[in-house]
């Protein structure tokens, strides 16, 4: 019966994997690292469909003549791009960094 010898499995054996983690430090490293670049992408995505929002409404004022509405829409359109364009850079060290761990990891190292 497989289930009788697997419950009297001697607890000294049991002991032995009890301490040890369960993954590997650098295996946490990448999962985070996986986990705040798709957090990362949300936000960018987010970020873009504003500035898609910001051009359709820029494009519509600048056609109407609303010069003043336009202006006012300029400084905030300009401030998310860079916002985005600063998040896109942090992102893509992230990827690197994420890579090379990954590399890392498939060549042995834990």
């Amino acid at each position: 019966d497989t289930k009788k010898s697997s419950l009297n499995t001697p607890s000294s054996t049991h002991n032995t994997y009890q301490g040890r983690p369960s993954r590997s430090t650098l295996a946490r490293e990448i999962e985070s690292g996986k986990l705040q670049a798709k957090q990362m992408e949300v936000q960018i995505t987010d970020m873009d469909n504003c500035l898609e929002e910001y051009e359709r409404r820029m494009k519509t004022y600048q056609a109407s003549g609303m010069t003043n509405e336009y202006n006012t829409l300029v400084p905030s359109f300009n401030s998310l791009v860079a916002r985005r364009n600063d998040l896109y850079e942090e992102y893509g060290r992230l990827i690197d960094e994420v890579n090379s761990k990954v590399k890392r990891y498939n060549a042995g190292y834990r």
